[in-house]
């Protein structure tokens, strides 16, 4: 691909020039699509975002779910953890138009003809495909930003099609992204490339975070905040979002014997009830606009569909 401008330095009319062409291209923002695009404003190319969140808070399931929400803006999504394959039947089910519950889509497929909704599941995947011609999944191993490159750039060449976004999942499954330092590299790098060839890059990142009552690093349900550690990539974000499920709650997973009450064991069901399928989605950085939603947005799984739908 090649890159907007190679110039180093801007004098002040030439850099309002350029702020006021993105501002009068109602095509520049790239949003998630949830309210928060609204309150904080959107990615440009150009700019590197991460998303916290702690293992198992849905990462793939988020970005996916961003990718539902704005199927028309191109998109290269790497993922180091799920098939290609299995990120389409994801996005598939979310629009909710397949007519089956997404536990059951492999079993009509493989029963075929003898299912009485294999015809309309079928017709309704192939229909899939035109709801979003302009996004590519890459099952990549341990690559580095050159291999990222170079497979955008093949894209690009081959669909005619430049990509404008890219996401990743997730930092530290890049190569030499295993330490504080590394990561500290490898944003820089990322921030670099999206400069350079101007695409807004989302990241997810996987987070520990100290605290709550079980002491775990990992506990999911925890807020995710600027002032609750620091990681690598960090300084180089235009954006960090940050992802938590309340559910993820190691309380929740108390059984009757370990409360001294009832009363204490009702309550603790009647709010694991209450955040079931919850997750919060939170703005915590904004370089370009400085507008945070750091209490998110609440969005709930809907267990036929994988949509995260905000109410």
């Amino acid at each position: 691909m090649t890159t907007e401008t190679t110039k180093a330095y801007f004098s002040y009319g030439e850099a309002l020039d350029q702020y006021i062409e993105s501002s009068q291209n109602p095509d520049g923002g790239l949003g998630t699509g949830y309210s928060l695009d609204n309150e904080c404003g959107l990615m440009s190319p150009g700019e590197l975002g991460l998303v916290w969140a702690r293992s198992g808070a849905g990462k793939s399931t988020l970005l996916l779910n961003i990718i539902h929400n704005t199927p028309d803006i191109p998109t290269v999504f790497f993922n180091m953890e799920m098939r290609a394959r299995t990120m389409a039947e994801w996005l598939a089910t979310m629009g909710g138009s397949l007519g089956v519950d997404y536990k059951v889509l492999a079993e009509v497929i493989l029963n075929g003809e003898d299912d009485p909704r294999h015809l309309e599941v079928m017709e309704a995947l192939e229909k899939s495909k035109a709801e979003a011609p302009k996004v590519w999944f890459v099952e990549p191993r341990s690559p580095d930003v050159d291999d990222l490159r170079r497979v955008v750039d093949e894209i690009a060449v081959e669909s005619g099609i430049d990509p404008v976004r890219i996401m990743v999942d997730h930092l530290q499954l890049l190569r030499g992204t295993r330490d504080y330092e590394g990561t500290t590299v490898m944003g820089e790098r990322l921030h670099q490339w999206a400069q350079d060839d101007n695409l807004a890059v989302l990241c997810a990142q996987q987070t520990g975070r100290s605290g709550g009552a079980s002491g775990e690093r990992n506990d999911g349900h925890l807020p995710v905040t600027l002032s609750s550690g620091v990681f690598g990539g960090e300084h180089d974000a235009d954006w960090i979002y940050g992802a938590w499920r309340p559910e993820r709650n190691p309380h929740f997973r108390k059984s009757r014997g370990e409360f001294k009450k009832e009363d204490d064991f009702q309550q603790m069901l009647a709010e694991k009830r209450r955040v079931r399928g919850m997750t919060h989605f939170a703005v915590i950085k904004n370089r370009p606009f400085g507008t945070l939603m750091e209490d998110g947005a609440t969005l709930f799984w809907n267990y036929t569909t994988r949509k995260l739908e905000e109410k």
